[in-house]
């Protein structure tokens, strides 16, 4: 359905958003911790042309009111009690002087143990290092970051431009803040080749992220990337959307077959990162599950994925593992 595209909303007006049981969804958690999600704003200007955002906002950026802000935390805070918050603004940072007030009066508040999740991009906090110490001393402790791809000839078709020393910088500050940066990495474009995922997993590996979140390039309605596909035959999934999440291979590459392509991707993934090692850093910001991985499920799951590799190579061991992911998408109380 395409319908007109409306007005945008007055943000000074929202009201913080109801946080019991007549959400639709309730209960959220990262690994062991309860976590409730907010917004500081709404919108992105960035150009890259794999995102959506623009389709409902526009190229704006829109901030919520600090106080309005600061109602929302005190309620996650006091009335939830809940320590962990996700903050799921399209890119937090493109105003670092907004930033910097907000983490100022985060401070000011005199919170206990809180810990935010933010998506960022790597050309501005690489750039404001102030930004970055006071994200972590606000509690800013998690950050996502779209390094998207290592190549510069990839970074150039996303309109990202050449972003790789933005990259390792960025990793870098949050680091000398004790922050954790999670590198963000998308796989499978036009000219993509084997070699190209290694040496994606490679760079990751190389500028130290503390752990990653890569996906697969999708070809989302309206975007820029999508119509360049679709106009070089690279599109193999037009229409089930149900499959566009990031995991699935809706795209094949001048090269490799999507099927391919997807086992390619996860299969390097177990040979170049292998088993996760959490870093002092991760580990000092949960000493629980990262106990718990590194010495119960880690210790069983070598084990358990060694006898299936033995019995049903690496072939078999992926093709379960599609298995499995299939019902990613799926929600029981929903259908």
């Amino acid at each position: 359905m395409h319908n007109p595209r409306g007005e945008l909303l007055d943000l000074a007006q929202r009201k913080p958003p109801i946080r019991d049981k007549r959400r639709l969804t309730w209960g959220y958690h990262i690994m062991d911790r309860s976590v409730e999600v907010i917004e500081t704003s709404r919108g992105c200007t960035r150009t890259c042309n794999f995102c959506s955002i623009q389709h409902m906002y526009g190229q704006s950026f829109r901030p919520f009111p600090i106080e309005r802000i600061l109602a929302d935390i005190d309620d996650i805070y006091f009335n939830k009690k809940c320590r962990w918050i996700f903050v799921s603004d399209d890119n937090m940072v493109l105003s670092p002087p907004r930033v910097i007030e907000l983490c100022a009066a985060i401070i000011a508040r005199g919170y206990r143990h809180l810990h935010f999740v933010v998506q960022a991009d790597c050309v501005t906090m690489s750039r404001n290092e102030e930004m970055v110490r006071m994200m972590a001393a606000a509690g800013f402790k998690t950050v996502f970051l779209g390094i998207e791809n290592v190549s510069r000839k990839n970074l150039l078709t996303a309109r990202k431009g050449d972003i790789v020393s933005a990259s390792r910088k960025a990793i870098e500050l949050c680091h000398k803040y004790e922050s954790m940066g999670v590198g963000g990495m998308i796989f499978g474009f036009p000219d993509d080749e084997e070699t190209d995922i290694m040496d994606n997993y490679h760079f990751l590996k190389s500028i130290g992220a503390d752990t990653s979140y890569c996906q697969i390039l999708t070809p989302y309605p309206k975007t820029g990337i999508r119509q360049h596909l679709l106009d070089q035959g690279l599109v193999t999934n037009p229409h089930d959307f149900s499959t566009y999440n990031g995991i699935w291979a809706n795209v094949r590459t001048h090269h490799l077959d999507a099927d391919t392509w997807q086992c390619l991707v996860w299969y390097h993934r177990q040979i170049i990162m292998g088993w996760w090692e959490p870093s002092p850093l991760v580990r000092a910001q949960g000493p629980l599950w990262t106990g718990i991985w590194l010495h119960f499920f880690r210790p069983l799951l070598k084990v358990v994925l060694g006898r299936l590799l033995r019995r049903h190579g690496w072939r078999g061991r992926y093709e379960r593992e599609i298995a499995r992911l299939k019902g990613v998408n799926r929600f029981a109380d929903l259908d």
